[in-house]
Protein backbone atom coordinates (compact mmCIF):
# COMPACT_ATOMS: atom_id res chain seq x y z
CA UNK A 1 0.00 0.00 0.00
CA UNK A 2 2.89 2.37 0.84
CA UNK A 3 4.45 1.57 -2.50
CA UNK A 4 1.21 2.43 -4.24
CA UNK A 5 1.00 5.86 -2.51
CA UNK A 6 4.61 6.65 -3.49
CA UNK A 7 3.82 5.72 -7.09
CA UNK A 8 0.72 7.95 -6.99
CA UNK A 9 2.71 10.96 -5.75
CA UNK A 10 5.41 10.44 -8.40
CA UNK A 11 2.77 10.23 -11.10
CA UNK A 12 1.20 13.52 -9.93
CA UNK A 13 4.63 15.19 -10.04
CA UNK A 14 5.35 13.86 -13.52
CA UNK A 15 1.94 14.95 -14.78
CA UNK A 16 2.78 18.49 -13.75
CA UNK A 17 5.87 18.66 -16.02
CA UNK A 18 5.84 19.59 -19.74
CA UNK A 19 7.18 16.91 -22.13
CA UNK A 20 9.08 13.83 -21.11
CA UNK A 21 9.94 12.98 -17.57
CA UNK A 22 13.59 12.89 -16.52
CA UNK A 23 15.43 9.67 -17.35
CA UNK A 24 13.39 9.09 -20.48
CA UNK A 25 10.18 8.13 -18.73
CA UNK A 26 7.26 8.89 -20.98
CA UNK A 27 4.41 10.73 -19.28
CA UNK A 28 2.36 10.36 -22.38
CA UNK A 29 -0.16 7.70 -23.12
CA UNK A 30 0.62 4.64 -21.27
CA UNK A 31 3.36 6.23 -19.18
CA UNK A 32 1.19 7.87 -16.43
CA UNK A 33 -1.34 5.10 -16.59
CA UNK A 34 1.41 2.62 -16.07
CA UNK A 35 2.61 4.52 -13.04
CA UNK A 36 -0.88 4.77 -11.59
CA UNK A 37 -2.31 1.40 -12.49
CA UNK A 38 0.58 -1.02 -12.95
CA UNK A 39 2.29 -1.38 -9.65
CA UNK A 40 4.63 -4.12 -11.06
CA UNK A 41 6.06 -6.64 -8.61
CA UNK A 42 3.89 -5.73 -5.62
CA UNK A 43 4.95 -6.51 -2.11
CA UNK A 44 1.51 -7.50 -0.90
CA UNK A 45 0.31 -3.93 -0.10
CA UNK A 46 -0.69 -3.17 -3.71
CA UNK A 47 -2.21 -5.01 -6.65
CA UNK A 48 -0.58 -8.14 -8.08
CA UNK A 49 1.86 -7.65 -10.88
CA UNK A 50 0.18 -6.97 -14.20
CA UNK A 51 -3.16 -6.04 -12.55
CA UNK A 52 -4.81 -2.58 -12.23
CA UNK A 53 -4.63 -1.06 -8.72
CA UNK A 54 -7.94 -0.38 -7.03
CA UNK A 55 -9.11 3.32 -7.27
CA UNK A 56 -9.97 5.30 -4.15
CA UNK A 57 -13.67 5.39 -3.08
CA UNK A 58 -13.80 9.15 -3.50
CA UNK A 59 -13.05 10.77 -6.79
CA UNK A 60 -9.67 12.49 -6.87
CA UNK A 61 -10.22 16.24 -7.42
CA UNK A 62 -8.49 17.78 -10.44
CA UNK A 63 -6.73 21.12 -10.03
CA UNK A 64 -6.22 23.00 -6.71
CA UNK A 65 -8.07 21.57 -3.67
CA UNK A 66 -9.20 22.74 -0.16
CA UNK A 67 -10.67 26.16 -1.12
CA UNK A 68 -14.38 27.07 -0.82
CA UNK A 69 -16.19 25.28 -3.66
CA UNK A 70 -13.06 23.29 -4.60
CA UNK A 71 -12.61 19.60 -4.13
CA UNK A 72 -11.52 18.20 -0.84
CA UNK A 73 -7.79 17.49 -0.59
CA UNK A 74 -6.95 13.74 -0.47
CA UNK A 75 -4.12 14.16 2.01
CA UNK A 76 -3.46 16.52 4.93
CA UNK A 77 -6.27 18.90 5.90
CA UNK A 78 -9.20 18.24 3.59
CA UNK A 79 -10.31 21.90 3.51
CA UNK A 80 -8.99 25.29 4.55
CA UNK A 81 -9.91 26.78 7.98
CA UNK A 82 -13.59 27.75 8.25
CA UNK A 83 -14.56 25.13 5.61
CA UNK A 84 -15.57 21.52 5.78
CA UNK A 85 -15.82 18.68 3.29
CA UNK A 86 -19.40 17.89 2.22
CA UNK A 87 -20.01 15.70 -0.86
CA UNK A 88 -16.32 15.85 -1.86
CA UNK A 89 -16.47 19.68 -1.95
CA UNK A 90 -15.24 22.27 0.56
CA UNK A 91 -18.11 24.48 1.82
CA UNK A 92 -18.53 27.14 4.54
CA UNK A 93 -19.37 25.87 8.05
CA UNK A 94 -20.22 26.99 11.59
CA UNK A 95 -23.03 29.52 10.88
CA UNK A 96 -26.75 28.90 11.45
CA UNK A 97 -27.99 26.75 8.58
CA UNK A 98 -24.46 25.81 7.48
CA UNK A 99 -22.71 22.48 7.91
CA UNK A 100 -20.93 21.74 11.17
CA UNK A 101 -17.17 22.32 11.12
CA UNK A 102 -14.88 19.33 11.77
CA UNK A 103 -13.26 20.87 14.86
CA UNK A 104 -13.62 21.04 18.62
CA UNK A 105 -16.08 23.94 18.10
CA UNK A 106 -18.21 22.71 15.19
CA UNK A 107 -20.40 25.85 15.30
CA UNK A 108 -18.77 29.21 15.71
CA UNK A 109 -21.00 31.22 18.12
CA UNK A 110 -22.79 30.90 21.43
CA UNK A 111 -26.32 29.43 21.45
CA UNK A 112 -25.52 27.62 18.13
CA UNK A 113 -25.00 23.87 18.23
CA UNK A 114 -24.39 21.05 15.74
CA UNK A 115 -27.59 19.06 15.10
CA UNK A 116 -27.57 16.21 12.58
CA UNK A 117 -24.62 17.73 10.69
CA UNK A 118 -25.98 21.30 10.52
CA UNK A 119 -25.53 24.33 12.82
CA UNK A 120 -28.84 25.43 14.36
CA UNK A 121 -29.93 27.87 17.13
CA UNK A 122 -30.31 26.09 20.47
CA UNK A 123 -32.72 26.36 23.42
CA UNK A 124 -35.95 26.75 21.40
CA UNK A 125 -38.94 24.50 22.07
CA UNK A 126 -38.43 21.07 20.43
CA UNK A 127 -34.90 22.18 19.37
CA UNK A 128 -31.53 21.01 20.63
CA UNK A 129 -30.43 22.03 24.12
CA UNK A 130 -27.78 24.72 24.62
CA UNK A 131 -24.51 24.01 26.37
CA UNK A 132 -25.10 23.06 29.99
CA UNK A 133 -28.49 21.48 29.13
CA UNK A 134 -30.13 24.92 29.02
CA UNK A 135 -33.42 25.84 27.31
CA UNK A 136 -34.91 29.28 26.58
CA UNK A 137 -38.48 28.74 27.92
CA UNK A 138 -39.14 28.38 31.63
CA UNK A 139 -41.69 25.66 30.78
CA UNK A 140 -39.09 23.58 28.88
CA UNK A 141 -36.39 21.26 30.17
CA UNK A 142 -33.50 19.49 28.38
CA UNK A 143 -34.45 15.85 27.88
CA UNK A 144 -32.61 13.47 25.55
CA UNK A 145 -30.66 16.52 24.24
CA UNK A 146 -33.89 18.28 23.13
CA UNK A 147 -35.88 21.13 24.78
CA UNK A 148 -39.30 19.67 25.63
CA UNK A 149 -42.31 20.80 27.70
CA UNK A 150 -42.05 19.96 31.39
CA UNK A 151 -44.19 19.95 34.55
CA UNK A 152 -47.37 18.28 33.32
CA UNK A 153 -48.51 14.76 34.12
CA UNK A 154 -46.39 12.32 32.06
CA UNK A 155 -43.83 15.03 31.19
CA UNK A 156 -40.31 15.47 32.58
CA UNK A 157 -40.04 17.39 35.83
CA UNK A 158 -39.09 21.06 35.51
CA UNK A 159 -35.81 22.28 37.05
CA UNK A 160 -35.74 21.82 40.80
CA UNK A 161 -38.11 18.82 40.62
CA UNK A 162 -41.11 21.13 40.02
CA UNK A 163 -44.42 20.06 38.50
CA UNK A 164 -47.60 22.06 37.84
CA UNK A 165 -50.65 21.85 40.10
CA UNK A 166 -52.20 18.40 40.00
CA UNK A 167 -48.87 16.61 39.48
CA UNK A 168 -45.79 15.69 41.52
CA UNK A 169 -42.20 14.76 40.56
CA UNK A 170 -41.23 11.11 40.91
CA UNK A 171 -37.74 9.72 41.44
CA UNK A 172 -37.76 8.79 37.74
CA UNK A 173 -37.64 12.51 36.88
CA UNK A 174 -41.15 12.49 35.40
CA UNK A 175 -44.28 14.27 36.68
CA UNK A 176 -47.20 12.09 37.67
CA UNK A 177 -50.80 13.20 38.29
CA UNK A 178 -51.53 13.75 41.99
CA UNK A 179 -54.41 14.50 44.33
CA UNK A 180 -57.05 12.28 42.75
CA UNK A 181 -58.45 9.12 44.33
CA UNK A 182 -55.72 6.45 44.16
CA UNK A 183 -53.09 8.95 43.02
CA UNK A 184 -50.10 10.18 44.97
CA UNK A 185 -50.79 13.08 47.31
CA UNK A 186 -49.80 16.49 45.98
CA UNK A 187 -47.09 18.43 47.84
CA UNK A 188 -48.19 19.34 51.34
CA UNK A 189 -50.13 16.04 51.67
CA UNK A 190 -53.02 17.59 49.71
CA UNK A 191 -55.81 15.84 47.78
CA UNK A 192 -58.19 17.49 45.31
CA UNK A 193 -61.51 16.11 46.64
CA UNK A 194 -62.78 16.92 50.14
CA UNK A 195 -63.95 13.30 50.43
CA UNK A 196 -60.38 11.99 50.11
CA UNK A 197 -57.38 12.24 52.42
CA UNK A 198 -53.63 11.55 52.21
CA UNK A 199 -52.88 8.24 53.94
CA UNK A 200 -49.65 6.86 55.41
CA UNK A 201 -48.51 5.70 51.95
CA UNK A 202 -48.85 9.27 50.58
CA UNK A 203 -51.83 8.13 48.46
CA UNK A 204 -55.21 9.88 48.26
CA UNK A 205 -57.88 7.51 49.64
CA UNK A 206 -61.65 7.92 50.29
CA UNK A 207 -62.34 9.19 53.80
CA UNK A 208 -65.11 10.16 56.21
CA UNK A 209 -67.30 7.05 56.09
CA UNK A 210 -67.23 4.15 58.55
CA UNK A 211 -64.18 2.00 57.88
CA UNK A 212 -62.20 4.71 56.07
CA UNK A 213 -59.62 7.18 57.42
CA UNK A 214 -60.82 10.40 59.04
CA UNK A 215 -60.79 13.30 56.58
CA UNK A 216 -57.96 15.61 57.57
CA UNK A 217 -57.26 13.17 60.41
CA UNK A 218 -60.25 14.43 62.45
CA UNK A 219 -63.52 14.58 60.50
CA UNK A 220 -66.16 11.96 59.61
CA UNK A 221 -69.69 12.14 58.19
CA UNK A 222 -72.71 12.38 60.55
CA UNK A 223 -73.10 8.60 60.96
CA UNK A 224 -69.50 8.06 62.09
CA UNK A 225 -67.00 9.45 64.58
CA UNK A 226 -63.22 9.68 64.35
CA UNK A 227 -61.34 7.24 66.60
CA UNK A 228 -57.53 7.03 66.26
CA UNK A 229 -57.62 8.59 62.77
CA UNK A 230 -60.24 6.08 61.53
CA UNK A 231 -64.01 6.60 61.13
CA UNK A 232 -66.20 4.15 63.07
CA UNK A 233 -69.98 3.82 62.96
CA UNK A 234 -71.85 5.64 65.71
CA UNK A 235 -75.34 6.00 67.15
CA UNK A 236 -76.35 2.32 67.30
CA UNK A 237 -76.60 0.08 70.34
CA UNK A 238 -73.14 -0.38 71.81
CA UNK A 239 -71.63 2.09 69.33
CA UNK A 240 -70.01 5.38 70.28
CA UNK A 241 -72.35 8.34 70.60
CA UNK A 242 -72.43 10.55 67.50
CA UNK A 243 -71.54 14.23 67.52
CA UNK A 244 -73.46 16.18 70.15
CA UNK A 245 -74.10 12.98 72.16
CA UNK A 246 -76.81 11.79 69.76
CA UNK A 247 -77.91 8.19 69.14
CA UNK A 248 -80.32 6.47 66.70
CA UNK A 249 -83.59 4.61 67.24
CA UNK A 250 -84.43 6.25 70.55
CA UNK A 251 -81.27 5.16 72.26
CA UNK A 252 -79.46 7.48 74.62
CA UNK A 253 -75.83 8.40 75.10
CA UNK A 254 -74.62 6.97 78.39
CA UNK A 255 -72.03 8.41 80.71
CA UNK A 256 -69.34 6.29 79.00
CA UNK A 257 -70.08 7.88 75.62
CA UNK A 258 -71.80 4.72 74.30
CA UNK A 259 -75.34 4.49 72.92
CA UNK A 260 -77.60 2.11 74.82
CA UNK A 261 -81.11 1.48 76.15
CA UNK A 262 -80.52 3.41 79.36
CA UNK A 263 -80.40 6.98 80.53
CA UNK A 264 -83.49 8.25 78.76
CA UNK A 265 -86.75 9.22 80.48
CA UNK A 266 -88.48 6.11 81.95
CA UNK A 267 -85.35 3.99 81.14
CA UNK A 268 -83.06 2.49 83.77
CA UNK A 269 -80.28 4.71 84.96
CA UNK A 270 -76.95 4.04 83.28
CA UNK A 271 -73.99 2.92 85.40
CA UNK A 272 -73.07 5.55 87.95
CA UNK A 273 -76.74 6.72 88.16
CA UNK A 274 -76.14 8.61 84.95
CA UNK A 275 -78.97 9.80 82.71
CA UNK A 276 -79.07 11.56 79.40
CA UNK A 277 -79.46 15.34 79.22
CA UNK A 278 -82.96 16.36 80.31
CA UNK A 279 -83.35 13.44 82.73
CA UNK A 280 -82.32 12.70 86.32
CA UNK A 281 -81.89 9.40 88.10
CA UNK A 282 -84.48 8.70 90.82
CA UNK A 283 -84.77 5.29 92.46
CA UNK A 284 -82.89 3.62 89.59
CA UNK A 285 -85.06 5.13 86.85
CA UNK A 286 -84.35 8.17 84.74
CA UNK A 287 -87.18 10.71 84.89
CA UNK A 288 -87.63 13.86 82.85
CA UNK A 289 -86.28 16.87 84.67
CA UNK A 290 -85.85 20.60 84.28
CA UNK A 291 -89.39 21.50 83.25
CA UNK A 292 -91.89 23.34 85.43
CA UNK A 293 -93.15 20.91 88.07
CA UNK A 294 -90.42 18.36 87.27
CA UNK A 295 -87.45 17.45 89.46
CA UNK A 296 -84.44 19.72 89.17
CA UNK A 297 -81.66 18.42 86.93
CA UNK A 298 -79.14 18.49 89.70
CA UNK A 299 -79.53 22.13 90.65
CA UNK A 300 -80.62 23.54 87.30
CA UNK A 301 -83.83 23.86 85.31
CA UNK A 302 -84.81 24.67 81.78
CA UNK A 303 -85.75 28.08 80.36
CA UNK A 304 -88.50 29.88 82.27
CA UNK A 305 -87.95 27.81 85.42
CA UNK A 306 -85.76 27.90 88.49
CA UNK A 307 -84.91 25.23 91.03
CA UNK A 308 -86.83 25.70 94.28
CA UNK A 309 -85.81 22.94 96.68
CA UNK A 310 -85.79 19.87 94.41
CA UNK A 311 -88.53 20.99 92.03
CA UNK A 312 -88.46 23.39 89.08
CA UNK A 313 -90.97 26.28 89.39
CA UNK A 314 -91.93 29.07 86.99
CA UNK A 315 -89.88 32.23 87.24
CA UNK A 316 -89.82 35.76 85.87
CA UNK A 317 -93.49 36.69 86.28
CA UNK A 318 -94.64 39.36 88.75
CA UNK A 319 -94.54 37.85 92.22
CA UNK A 320 -92.64 34.73 91.04
CA UNK A 321 -89.02 33.94 91.88
CA UNK A 322 -86.44 35.69 89.78
CA UNK A 323 -84.93 33.56 87.01
CA UNK A 324 -81.25 32.67 86.90
CA UNK A 325 -79.10 35.79 86.84
CA UNK A 326 -81.89 37.92 88.37
CA UNK A 327 -83.94 37.97 85.20
CA UNK A 328 -87.63 38.94 85.11
CA UNK A 329 -90.21 39.43 82.40
CA UNK A 330 -91.05 42.78 80.76
CA UNK A 331 -92.41 45.36 83.18
CA UNK A 332 -90.83 43.59 86.16
CA UNK A 333 -87.59 43.78 88.05
CA UNK A 334 -85.91 41.45 90.53
CA UNK A 335 -86.31 42.84 94.02
CA UNK A 336 -84.14 42.40 97.04
CA UNK A 337 -86.31 39.48 98.21
CA UNK A 338 -85.44 37.46 95.07
CA UNK A 339 -88.90 37.84 93.53
CA UNK A 340 -90.03 39.79 90.49
CA UNK A 341 -92.01 42.99 91.14
CA UNK A 342 -93.58 45.80 89.11
CA UNK A 343 -91.31 48.53 87.81
CA UNK A 344 -91.45 51.68 85.75
CA UNK A 345 -94.41 53.43 87.40
CA UNK A 346 -94.15 56.54 89.57
CA UNK A 347 -92.67 55.48 92.90
CA UNK A 348 -91.67 52.02 91.59
CA UNK A 349 -88.14 50.76 90.94
CA UNK A 350 -86.71 51.65 87.59
CA UNK A 351 -86.90 48.83 85.01
CA UNK A 352 -83.85 47.38 83.25
CA UNK A 353 -81.81 50.04 81.51
CA UNK A 354 -83.12 52.76 83.92
CA UNK A 355 -86.42 52.76 82.01
CA UNK A 356 -89.69 54.21 83.40
CA UNK A 357 -93.24 54.56 82.12
CA UNK A 358 -94.20 57.77 80.23
CA UNK A 359 -94.50 60.69 82.64
CA UNK A 360 -91.79 59.31 84.90
CA UNK A 361 -88.03 59.52 84.96
CA UNK A 362 -85.46 57.29 86.71
CA UNK A 363 -83.88 59.07 89.65
CA UNK A 364 -81.50 57.10 91.87
CA UNK A 365 -83.17 53.79 90.97
CA UNK A 366 -86.74 55.01 91.51
CA UNK A 367 -89.19 56.30 88.87
CA UNK A 368 -90.40 59.84 89.73
CA UNK A 369 -93.02 62.06 88.02
CA UNK A 370 -91.58 64.38 85.38
CA UNK A 371 -92.54 66.75 82.62
CA UNK A 372 -95.11 68.87 84.42
CA UNK A 373 -94.55 72.46 85.52
CA UNK A 374 -92.39 72.37 88.64
CA UNK A 375 -91.34 68.74 88.03
CA UNK A 376 -87.99 67.46 86.77
CA UNK A 377 -87.55 67.43 83.02
CA UNK A 378 -88.21 63.98 81.51
CA UNK A 379 -84.91 62.54 80.34
CA UNK A 380 -83.35 65.81 81.53
CA UNK A 381 -84.51 67.54 78.35
CA UNK A 382 -88.29 67.45 77.73
CA UNK A 383 -91.51 68.71 79.29
CA UNK A 384 -95.20 68.38 78.50
CA UNK A 385 -97.04 71.00 76.46
CA UNK A 386 -97.11 74.30 78.33
CA UNK A 387 -93.73 73.72 79.93
CA UNK A 388 -90.14 74.23 78.98
CA UNK A 389 -87.00 72.58 80.44
CA UNK A 390 -84.80 75.11 82.21
CA UNK A 391 -81.96 74.05 84.51
CA UNK A 392 -83.32 70.48 84.75
CA UNK A 393 -86.84 71.53 85.82
CA UNK A 394 -90.02 72.20 83.83
CA UNK A 395 -91.23 75.81 83.98
CA UNK A 396 -94.43 77.35 82.57
CA UNK A 397 -94.16 78.88 79.10
CA UNK A 398 -96.20 80.76 76.56
CA UNK A 399 -97.89 83.20 78.98
CA UNK A 400 -97.25 86.93 79.27
CA UNK A 401 -93.74 87.40 80.67
CA UNK A 402 -93.03 83.60 80.61
CA UNK A 403 -90.37 81.88 78.48
CA UNK A 404 -91.39 81.14 74.94
CA UNK A 405 -92.49 77.52 74.40
CA UNK A 406 -90.84 75.17 71.91
CA UNK A 407 -90.68 76.69 68.46
CA UNK A 408 -90.89 80.22 69.93
CA UNK A 409 -94.63 79.71 70.54
CA UNK A 410 -96.71 81.99 72.81
CA UNK A 411 -100.39 82.30 73.73
CA UNK A 412 -103.07 84.57 72.19
CA UNK A 413 -102.17 88.25 71.71
CA UNK A 414 -98.55 87.39 72.58
CA UNK A 415 -95.35 86.94 70.55
CA UNK A 416 -91.88 85.65 71.32
CA UNK A 417 -89.56 88.56 71.89
CA UNK A 418 -86.01 87.66 72.95
CA UNK A 419 -87.09 84.35 74.51
CA UNK A 420 -90.03 85.79 76.48
CA UNK A 421 -93.67 86.18 75.51
CA UNK A 422 -94.75 89.84 75.10
CA UNK A 423 -98.16 91.49 74.16
CA UNK A 424 -98.99 92.00 70.47
CA UNK A 425 -101.88 92.57 68.11
CA UNK A 426 -103.72 95.39 69.85
CA UNK A 427 -103.68 98.97 68.64
CA UNK A 428 -100.25 100.47 69.29
CA UNK A 429 -98.64 97.09 70.04
CA UNK A 430 -96.20 95.18 67.86
CA UNK A 431 -97.76 93.01 65.17
CA UNK A 432 -98.14 89.35 66.15
CA UNK A 433 -95.85 86.92 64.26
CA UNK A 434 -97.47 83.47 64.69
CA UNK A 435 -100.00 82.77 61.90
CA UNK A 436 -101.42 79.93 63.99
CA UNK A 437 -102.33 82.09 67.00
CA UNK A 438 -105.11 84.70 67.08
CA UNK A 439 -104.81 87.47 66.17
CA UNK A 440 -102.50 87.62 63.19
CA UNK A 441 -101.09 90.06 62.63
CA UNK A 442 -103.42 92.51 64.43
CA UNK A 443 -106.77 92.51 66.20
CA UNK A 444 -109.58 94.11 64.10
CA UNK A 445 -110.09 96.85 63.27
CA UNK A 446 -106.35 97.35 63.13
CA UNK A 447 -103.73 96.79 60.44
CA UNK A 448 -99.99 96.04 60.66
CA UNK A 449 -98.13 99.09 59.46
CA UNK A 450 -94.38 99.25 59.87
CA UNK A 451 -94.40 96.37 62.38
CA UNK A 452 -97.04 97.89 64.69
CA UNK A 453 -100.83 97.63 64.83
CA UNK A 454 -102.64 100.83 63.82
CA UNK A 455 -106.33 101.75 63.39
CA UNK A 456 -107.72 100.93 59.96
CA UNK A 457 -110.94 100.86 57.98
CA UNK A 458 -112.39 104.32 58.48
CA UNK A 459 -111.97 107.83 57.14
CA UNK A 460 -108.35 108.51 56.16
CA UNK A 461 -107.20 105.37 57.96
CA UNK A 462 -105.14 102.64 56.22
CA UNK A 463 -107.12 99.93 54.51
CA UNK A 464 -107.47 96.84 56.63
CA UNK A 465 -106.35 93.35 55.55
CA UNK A 466 -107.53 92.30 52.11
CA UNK A 467 -108.13 95.98 51.24
CA UNK A 468 -111.20 96.06 53.43
CA UNK A 469 -112.75 99.07 55.17
CA UNK A 470 -115.49 99.67 57.70
CA UNK A 471 -119.20 100.19 56.89
CA UNK A 472 -119.69 103.05 54.47
CA UNK A 473 -116.05 103.15 53.44
CA UNK A 474 -114.04 101.72 50.62
CA UNK A 475 -110.31 101.21 50.01
CA UNK A 476 -108.72 103.63 47.59
CA UNK A 477 -106.27 101.52 45.65
CA UNK A 478 -104.06 104.46 44.83
CA UNK A 479 -103.50 105.63 48.37
CA UNK A 480 -104.39 102.37 50.18
CA UNK A 481 -106.52 104.41 52.59
CA UNK A 482 -110.24 104.21 53.36
CA UNK A 483 -112.53 106.89 51.84
CA UNK A 484 -116.26 107.36 52.25
CA UNK A 485 -118.21 105.36 49.77
CA UNK A 486 -120.13 107.60 47.31
CA UNK A 487 -123.55 106.65 46.05
CA UNK A 488 -123.73 106.07 42.35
Amino acid sequence: MVRRLITLLLACALAACDGDAPGGVDAGPGGMDAALLDAGGGDGDGAAPGEDAARPDAATPSGPCGGEGAGCCPVGEACAEGLTCVGDRCVGCGAVGAACCLSEAPCGAERIVCDDGSCVACGAHDGPCCEGNRCSLATDVCFDERCVTCGGAGQPCCPGGACFAGASCLATGFCRGCGGTGELCCPGSMCRDASTTCDATATCRPCGTAGTPCCGGTTCEASAVCRVSACVACGGAGEPCCAGGSCRDGRTCGSTGTCGDCGGPTQPCCPGDACAAGAACSLGTCAACGGIGQPCCGSSCGAGAVCSGVTCVACGARGAPCCAGGGCGAGNVCGGDGRCGACGGVGQPCCAGAACDPGASCDAGTCRACGGVGQPCCGSTSCYTGGVCASGACAGCGGRGEPCCAGDACGALLYCNGGSCAPCGRRGEPCCTDPGVFPYPCEAPNSCVGGRCEACGYADEPCCASMSCGTGYMCDAASMRCVRRTSE
